[in-house]
């Protein structure tokens, strides 16, 4: 049964849409929701018709990784990837069984109204069993990371999304990301 992962206990009407929008974010790259399986295979059977046409990748995921992910390694987003108000991406890795560190930093060119959040999330494809982490975003230009276990088989997604609270135009934000084997 679908809950939020983000609530903590509270109801939810003190639920911000900042925490709802990464709640939604974090699920929708495995579908884990309501009719997701239904999802995922309307899903499969698009990525089998588009393969020897067009599409060589999938690309709902902004990069994929084997399981060195990024390295020890500052990453930057390639400006056409970098997020608008109110948008994310998702990063996969195929880990290898181990422990593995996710960091985030925000770049401090960013507007003040800027807001990140994020998530990783572990997801064994053939259980279908995921489980969310919480991570919170420190101040621009501050590094924030969380250690995550992997499980042979298993994936490491890592969603970065934008909340700002002032819209005043087409505009885009920047960060740096590193996912590594510890």
């Amino acid at each position: 049964m679908y809950s939020r992962v983000s609530t903590k206990g509270k109801p939810f009407t003190s639920i911000s849409m900042e925490d709802v929008f990464i709640d939604f974010a974090s699920r929708l790259p495995t579908w884990d929701m309501p009719y997701g399986d239904l999802y995922l295979e309307s899903e499969a059977a698009s990525m089998n018709r588009y393969k020897t046409k067009i599409l060589s990748t999938d690309h709902k995921y902004t990069s994929v990784y084997d399981g060195n992910g990024t390295g020890n390694t500052w990453t930057d987003i390639k400006d056409r990837y970098n997020p608008g108000s109110w948008g994310f991406n998702a990063y996969k890795v195929n880990a290898d069984s181990g422990n593995y560190t996710v960091a985030l930093k925000t770049d401090t060119s960013n507007p003040d109204y800027c807001d990140f959040r994020a998530r990783a999330v572990v997801y064994n494809e053939v259980t279908g069993k995921r489980t969310y982490y919480p991570f919170t975003v420190a101040s621009p230009g501050q590094e924030s990371e969380i250690s995550i276990n992997v499980n042979d088989g298993e994936q490491l997604l890592f969603i970065v999304a934008t909340t700002p609270d002032i819209f005043t135009d087409i505009e885009t934000y920047n960060y740096q990301y590193k996912i590594y084997r510890n």
